[in-house]
């Protein structure tokens, strides 16, 4: 059996970052209620697809406890070298998904978007996408229901 290293891992996780990534959300199921289902590791797409963004920022981190990056499931620091650990951050603007009851995230990489639309567009209508890409992350959540008075940020870190 072999391992694979840290090292190599973060060419891993450099390839990742030096595509195109976005971050689509959807509505889900509305029987998933209060206690959405588990993700399932098999899914190639979201279940409700409402639109997408790019990322605002993916950075290298490392775990840290005293690092500057809070997530739930713990803290991070940030580094300059490609590390085995990617944050990917995404800034909804405020009109972003007004309306839609949120219940899944997917992080893409890889997709593009139709020719042709605004310069500096960053969120994008399922009929606006022309490849999707691969599903990388999905994380299923408790409903949100988006508010155009709020702007939303969602971040994750994967480990590669």
């Amino acid at each position: 059996m072999s391992v694979m290293t840290d090292v190599g891992r973060a060419v891993l996780a450099r390839g990742i970052k030096e595509q195109s990534i976005y971050l689509a959300w959807g509505t889900g199921e509305e029987s998933w209620g209060d206690a959405p289902p588990p993700e399932d590791i098999g899914a190639t797409a979201l279940v409700n697809e409402i639109g997408r963004k790019v990322f605002w920022r993916c950075l290298y981190v490392l775990p840290d406890e005293n690092g500057d990056l809070i997530l739930p499931e713990g803290r991070y620091r940030v580094c300059e070298n490609p590390t085995r650990h990617l944050y990917f951050e995404f800034l909804f603007d405020f009109s972003d998904g007004v309306g839609f009851t949120i219940r899944e995230y997917g992080v893409f990489v890889g997709g593009t978007v139709q020719e042709g639309l605004s310069p500096g567009q960053t969120y994008f209508l399922p009929a606006e996408v022309q490849d999707p890409g691969i599903l990388f992350l999905l994380k299923h959540r408790a409903p949100l229901v988006r508010s155009a008075s709020e702007r939303h940020t969602a971040g994750f870190v994967c480990t590669m």
